[in-house]
């Protein structure tokens, strides 16, 4: 009869040979107790901590300057200009969930902002 335990352990990417080298020598303290008992461990996934996420932001002002570098570049390739700003939503912040079934997801922020653009020449 198999009896299997699993843990989450949160630590910082900065500690991870450290805390690597931790579980390692915990899991070769059970194995030499020899009682039957094992110990396992892997690594699931990352996620950025609450201080890193709170550090985040998202500048409408960045964002709309870029969003107007890309919009330049297609309205000068289609032959026309760039004029005002039309309508702006969506500025957030999201933390979409990436990994694969059964895996740790994988957190990253992203900031958005629709854009719509009057243009000219046309």
């Amino acid at each position: 009869m198999n009896l299997d335990w699993t843990f989450v352990l949160t630590a910082p990417l900065a500690n991870f040979k450290t805390t690597i080298a931790q579980l390692t020598a915990l899991q070769q303290i059970v194995a030499q107790k020899k009682n039957g008992m094992s110990l396992s461990f892997s690594v699931g996934g990352t996620q950025l901590s609450p201080q890193a996420l709170q550090g985040q932001t998202c500048s409408t002002a960045d964002l709309l300057a870029d969003a107007r570098t890309q919009a330049q570049k297609m309205a000068v390739a289609a032959g026309g200009g760039l004029g005002s700003v039309l309508a702006m939503s969506g500025a957030s912040l999201t933390q979409p969930a990436g990994g694969a079934l059964f895996s740790s997801p994988v957190f990253v922020p992203v900031c958005a902002l629709t854009v719509k653009f009057a243009l000219t020449g046309f």
